[in-house]
């Protein structure tokens, strides 16, 4: 979380499964053992040989346990460096996770009406702890924000700004664009971001 605090709750394996599984296509084998030795904690067994290195997408896993794997990703990165990570690999695997029939039924009933609905019960499947609220301003714009997220990383909040340019561009939606505008490791009460876009869906 931030503000130097320790982490709390847990995270469903779904939150960072994808982007594992784009690191090892892309990562040298060094690196991705660097990252399962820290994911190695809290008595939790790594399987190295496997997909994702046995990350299960349905399963709840303990926050302290991704918060070392998130350090390790973004070791040495930078900040800037972490979110064109985030942009770049996190929004390729989230788009490869996403199946024609999603993608039907997103152009079908989603919008960002809808999106705001479902918002909550979309956050509550990936993790325990926080909020979200997303609110519609001017026609093709609102504001997503995260509050209460004791299990907050700035990475995994990264990934979770990111992924909106592919849930929202799934809708038909056209000329997504997100921007961060706060976050709680840089001091801030908690965590927000725009997203914007052309045209409303047909």
């Amino acid at each position: 979380m931030g503000a130097g605090g320790e982490p709390s709750g847990r995270i469903k394996g779904a939150a960072v499964r994808q982007i594992l599984l784009w690191m090892q296509e892309h990562e040298p084998a060094e690196r991705m053992q660097r990252l399962a030795r820290s994911l190695e904690t809290d008595g939790e067994r790594i399987h190295r040989e496997l997909p994702a290195l046995g990350i299960l997408s349905s399963r709840w896993y303990p926050a302290s346990m991704f918060h070392g794997f998130c350090d390790e990703i973004v070791r040495d990165l930078g900040r800037e460096g972490a979110r064109r990570l985030a942009r770049e690999g996190g929004t390729e695997a989230l788009e490869r996770s996403f199946t024609l029939v999603h993608r039907m039924l997103l152009r079908r009933i989603a919008s960002p009406k809808l999106h705001r609905a479902l918002a909550p019960r979309l956050w509550g499947a990936h993790f325990d702890t926080g909020r979200v609220e997303v609110e519609l301003l001017e026609p093709g714009r609102s504001i997503v924000r995260y509050t209460d997220w004791t299990s907050h990383h700035p990475f995994i909040c990264d990934l979770c700004t990111f992924s909106d340019l592919i849930i929202y561009g799934a809708m038909g939606l056209d000329g997504v664009e997100v921007a961060q505008l706060t976050c709680v490791d840089e001091g801030d009460a908690d965590c927000a971001h725009s997203v914007t876009w052309a045209t409303a869906p047909s």
